[in-house]
């Protein structure tokens, strides 16, 4: 993702000012909501945490997509704490629908306890006009985290975007590509479906796997996979500004044996506008089912 700022104590624009740049503070804003999230799971548990950070319609994939504060509402807390840290994050032009993505640990006894398990989010978030932002999406793999976890983030994406459509085109153009995308990854894999489509910063998360960031990276790492899934969406959206949306829905692989049904997982997958106004693939995230 080489179009990038760093996001340390401040956020440092390519050109122009940082502290007045509307880019600028929608970023840190969201950036902020994740890391009070995490604080907050660690303060006062997982239950409220998310209960707090969870749009009314939110969704968190246990496997597959549920309403989040439904899913949460009658969970007591694990033994153990969930501690992540935000890598990498994406705004919209509007400043209304973005994401962030980075490890995770589970941890055993507190935040600085026996790790039990690593992994990596992807978490959509979208603002509303009270100006807070709340997480529409949730998921994670479980695997390799990456390292320790990072105290600055990569804003990924122009620095300047322009809308090329409104909103409800931007959703139908994007539901189109990824039916285009389900039809291709079924036949040819995910790895020929995805490389015509992705972005030069294409990240792919999947599970038992380190991130695979940058479009070579994500194809050479799926086709070690020798993934095949055809994609059935449920859900997503489109910010006002048309040039950043997402998709989330369920996998199915090829059956073994001709006739029967292959097994299910969930994906999610986030897009941004590219230079000609078309969608691209920021972002593939794809979990097995249970």
């Amino acid at each position: 993702m080489k179009r990038s700022l760093i996001l340390g104590a401040c956020v440092l624009i390519l050109a122009g000012c940082g502290k007045e740049d509307p880019m600028a503070d929608n970023v840190r804003t969201l950036v902020e909501a994740e890391r009070g999230f995490a604080r907050n799971a660690i303060a006062i548990g997982m239950q409220k945490a998310f209960l707090n950070a969870l749009a009314d319609d939110g969704v968190v994939f246990r496997p597959h997509a549920v309403n989040g504060k439904e899913w949460y509402r009658d969970r007591p807390d694990p033994d153990a704490v969930l501690v992540w840290a935000p890598e990498r994050a994406e705004v919209a032009e509007s400043g209304d629908l973005g994401y962030t993505t980075g490890p995770w640990e589970f941890r055993r006894g507190g935040a600085g306890g026996e790790i039990l398990a690593t992994g990596r989010y992807v978490s959509v978030w979208k603002r509303g006009p009270d100006g807070v932002w709340r997480l529409a999406a949730d998921i994670g793999t479980s695997g390799p985290a990456g390292g320790a976890m990072p105290d600055s983030v990569t804003v990924t994406g122009p620095s300047r975007r322009a809308s090329v459509r409104s909103s409800e085109a931007s959703l139908e153009a994007l539901e189109a590509l990824d039916r285009k995308l389900s039809a291709a990854a079924f036949d040819r894999g995910t790895a020929a479906a995805l490389q015509p489509q992705g972005a030069s910063d294409l990240q792919v998360c999947r599970n038992a796997l380190p991130p695979a960031v940058g479009r070579e990276a994500a194809v050479a790492a799926l086709n070690g996979l020798q993934e095949k899934a055809g994609y059935d969406p449920e859900g997503g959206g489109v910010a006002t500004s048309g040039d950043f949306g997402y998709t989330y829905g369920r996998t199915t692989r090829p059956a073994e044996t001709p006739g029967e049904e292959g097994p299910e997982g969930s994906y999610l997958r986030i897009f941004r506008a590219g230079p000609g106004g078309d969608w691209v693939v920021a972002l593939d995230v794809a979990v097995p089912g249970d």
